[in-house]
């Protein structure tokens, strides 16, 4: 049985079950449950019937590769990830210089100056996490092909002013 987690204050479901989209399961009203302090947003892509201004989003995701750029680095003095809005226009110039289109950015800040920015992408999406108190930074890129992951990856490296870059590509998926 799949359960549904809603925020606080976000409307209640109509009916006695909703549709768990990624599972594509009914969920019972009794199995929803809120978190609170926590906020859930939906984007739906463009279907079939692709509204006209996102026309150029669609792609044949079947034929799409699916990879994971996985990057670990140390933060340098001048690693301007403290500022959530300069990291969020950093994280968003790379996507974009690599013909990848944000749809929604989230961050959290954490007590001790850490960050979580996550971008969610047409082609997927990009997680950056900071540990200032390690001077590590951890980036995944998961993508569905139709973005330069690789390109992605350098403006980062480069705009963030990173050190010590590790980087593993990893093709994903069950003929990977």
């Amino acid at each position: 049985m799949a359960s549904l987690i809603l925020a606080a204050g976000a409307a209640a479901p109509a009916g006695d079950a909703v549709r768990a989209v990624l599972a594509d399961e009914a969920v019972p009203a009794s199995e929803i449950r809120l978190i609170s302090g926590c906020t859930v947003s939906s984007l739906i892509m463009p279907g079939i019937q692709t509204a006209s201004g996102q026309q150029s989003l669609r792609r044949p995701a079947a034929a799409a590769p699916k990879v994971l750029y996985a990057v670990d680095a140390r933060l340098t003095p001048s690693s301007p990830v403290t500022d959530v809005a300069q990291l969020t226009s950093l994280a968003t110039a790379a996507v974009r210089a690599a013909d990848g289109h944000v749809l929604s950015a989230n961050h959290v800040m954490f007590p001790n100056g850490a960050v979580t920015l996550v971008l969610i992408l047409a082609e997927s999406h990009l997680s950056i996490h900071t540990w200032p108190e390690e001077d590590l930074i951890a980036i995944d890129l998961f993508s569905c092909g139709a973005i330069d992951g690789a390109a992605v990856v350098a403006q980062l490296s480069s705009s963030l002013r990173l050190a010590d870059i590790r980087t593993r590509r990893m093709e994903r998926g069950l003929g990977a």
